[in-house]
């Protein structure tokens, strides 16, 4: 499917600035900015390099401007915003932009009309650019402007004397090298003159920094002018790099990528052949593309772009949609293999921090997860000798660990249901803690923990059975049915027909949360239907928005409508209202394991309402998390990678 940007949008910075695209490269590393080029974010540049795949990430090149020149005239096709302006204004002669496999441009400046593209390398951290001049004059000179700014992803530029300027320009490459802990920049293309001219330029303005209430200006080195030929007869092609690359010409690089996006599309279209989950489903398949990235010489998944690395919780649910529901059964083996090697004390990473930091481990459902996507991969035909040498042999640990106890006071208590955490420490997803503030105290029995439990149980006793461990699958069995007995005991809130969030030995929390509806989108429900089609309907009543689900009822108290401000006031407003669309998988599930026929008509209504967003925010993806009031702007990270998987989950499964 491809995602057009009209003219008129184009045509208004309002709007267009905030569209943004994305290419990955399948290392962490990326090429972004807004649909106009302007850079709207620190996390935005033509080459953001992920030094130590997936993390260290450096944005080395923020900006590749172009000009033309026309009647001796230098007619600039680049946008930069510095706040009170926006100079050059390259946008006035935008005409189209479009993205399926990746992301192009037309400009028309006169009668000549011009034609650009992008492409990551995959598993390289270099991107190829390609110009073609399709209207006009026979030939047209064109001019390029690098601004360098060879820093980490989160921190912003100013004017730093220590950078070197010096390069080396030979057979048309021209080399940066502009600080001696990063690698060299690379821009290779049919340079006919190289002009060495370095100068600052000052305050660009990043408005989405500005939003969110972070550092919003910052100052780029450019280094110089690269300047060729543009001509019909063939396409240039600029490749910009900071691996040590030879061999292959810009062109040929340019065009073994494109092979590969097309193979990638070839693909989608075949998975993607309902015609009725088409407009969201072709989309979503190729944006889960991006998330499935290298780490050592294992693979991951990214939690988000711009500024996630890899989480546990995130990876084993993410895996799911991403990965097992669209047959990339090797890829899930390399997943799970990266994350088994890791569990310590039955804990799965709460999340891989950057290079050279140790893994943190204060997840008490990172585990649980890791449970379910094991059962999808054993049920969609994953390989049974990495069932029983890996999978079942970690699964046993964890649950050993949490049985007889393991870190942050995770433990099975006498009555079968998990208990975790102190009033200091957040353990489960909803983990938003301002200095020593936690904003949703969770510690105790908290539902969808203890949902995963049963779920745990239940799958370890079919995989313990699969490989003839008959008296661990016994045992399994048995304690599921004791979980099963407490959690309805404990749980039911009769009252207001749903269940309690949390329960600690002296408190019932009431809240109308979302994370009840797992105890009946999980595979194995642990309630009645009549219980519950009761969760599903106040979680419908209360909680469900066209982009998702809210993680508070609007008549609560805390309810926060929008997600908005400085850092402080947005954590505080994170689970007390926002939107999250992840959600929307297990109320999809819970609707279609209830009521086959009406789920799979509210079901189909929920996807199609969902169209609309692919052009919001990242085009061609899913957001984060939305405001929890109307029109529910989309906020936070542009593509998160749960937020597609599960939507392409449940698309999928509307195809059966």
């Amino acid at each position: 499917m491809l995602l057009d940007i009209p003219r008129e949008i184009l045509q208004d910075p309002a709007q267009a600035l905030e569209l943004e695209w994305l290419d990955s490269n399948a290392l962490g590393g990326w090429a972004s900015s807004s649909v106009l080029g302007c850079n709207t974010r620190t996390y935005h540049g033509i080459l953001v390099a992920a030094v130590i795949p997936p993390t260290d990430r450096k944005v080395m090149l923020s900006r590749l401007d172009e000009s033309i020149l026309i009647n001796a005239e230098s007619i600039s096709l680049a946008t930069r915003d510095f706040g009170d302006i926006l100079y050059p204004q390259g946008f006035n002669f935008l005409t189209s932009f479009q993205q399926a496999c990746f992301p192009c441009w037309e400009f028309q400046v006169g009668k000549h009309r011009i034609k650009k593209s992008l492409l990551c390398h995959q598993n390289s951290n270099s991107v190829c650019i390609r110009y073609e001049l399709v209207a006009g004059e026979s030939s047209l000179p064109i001019s390029f402007e690098p601004f360098i700014a060879a820093r980490d992803y989160h921190s912003s530029q100013h004017f730093d004397a220590s950078i070197n300027q010096a390069y080396d320009f030979t057979k048309q490459t021209l080399i940066l090298s502009p600080k001696s802990n990063l690698p060299n920049i690379q821009i290779i293309g049919p340079w006919e003159k190289y002009s060495h001219s370095p100068s600052w330029h000052y305050r660009f303005f990043y408005r989405e920094e500005a939003n969110r209430g972070l550092a919003d200006r910052e100052d780029l080195l450019c280094i110089g002018k690269l300047e060729c030929l543009l001509s019909k007869e063939s396409p240039l092609t600029i490749v910009v790099s900071s691996d040590s690359i030879s061999g292959n010409s810009p062109a040929q690089r340019y065009e073994d990528e494109l092979q590969k996006r097309e193979a990638i599309s070839v693909r989608v279209k075949t998975l993607s052949s309902c015609t009725k989950a088409q407009t969201l489903l072709e989309p979503l398949l190729l944006a889960a593309e991006q998330f499935i990235v290298q780490r050592g010489q294992g693979k991951t998944i990214l939690a988000g772009y711009h500024w996630f690395t890899d989480w546990g919780r995130d990876t084993l649910i993410a895996i799911r949609g991403l990965c097992i529901a669209t047959g990339k059964l090797s890829e899930a083996q390399a997943i799970f293999q990266v994350f088994c090697d890791s569990v310590q004390d039955g804990l799965v990473p709460n999340r891989f921090v950057e290079a050279g930091e140790s893994a943190e481990y204060n997840t008490v459902d990172a585990s649980l997860w890791l449970f379910v996507a094991a059962y999808e991969f054993y049920e969609a035909g994953g390989d049974k000798v990495f069932v029983r040498q890996v999978l079942l042999p970690t699964l046993t640990k964890i649950f050993e660990a949490y049985s007889k106890g393991t870190r942050f006071q995770i433990k099975e208590d006498n009555d079968g249901l998990i208990s975790a955490g102190n009033p200091q420490i957040q353990l489960t997803w909803m983990d938003a803690k301002i200095g020593d503030w936690v904003v949703t105290p969770r510690h105790g029995k908290a539902v969808e923990i203890n949902a995963l439990w049963f779920n745990a149980l239940n799958i370890l006793g079919i995989l313990a059975e699969f490989c003839d461990k008959t008296s661990l699958a016994k045992l399994a069995r048995e304690k599921a049915l004791q979980t099963q007995s407490a959690f309805n005991n404990t749980f039911w809130n009769d009252t207001a027909g749903c269940l309690y969030d949390i329960v600690r030995a002296d408190f019932s929390d009431p809240s109308i949360r979302p994370n009840q509806i797992f105890a009946v989108g999980l595979p194995f429900p642990i309630l009645s239907p009549e219980k519950s089609r009761s969760i599903i309907k106040v979680v419908r009543e209360h909680l469900l928005t066209p982009r998702g689900l809210r993680t508070l009822s609007p008549l609560d108290p805390c309810y926060r409508s929008h997600y908005s401000g400085s850092p402080y006031e947005r954590d505080s407003a994170y689970h007390q209202g926002t939107v999250w669309p992840w959600l929307l998988g297990a109320y999809m599930d819970a609707l279609l394991s209830c009521d086959p026929k009406n789920g799979r008509i509210e079901a189909r209504q929920i996807l199609d309402n969902m169209c609309s967003h692919l052009y919001e925010a990242g085009l061609g993806t899913i957001s984060e998390i939305f405001d929890g009031d109307s029109p529910h702007k989309p906020k936070g990270s542009i593509a998160q990678a749960w937020s597609v998987s599960e939507l392409l989950r449940l698309c999928l499964r509307m195809l059966v």
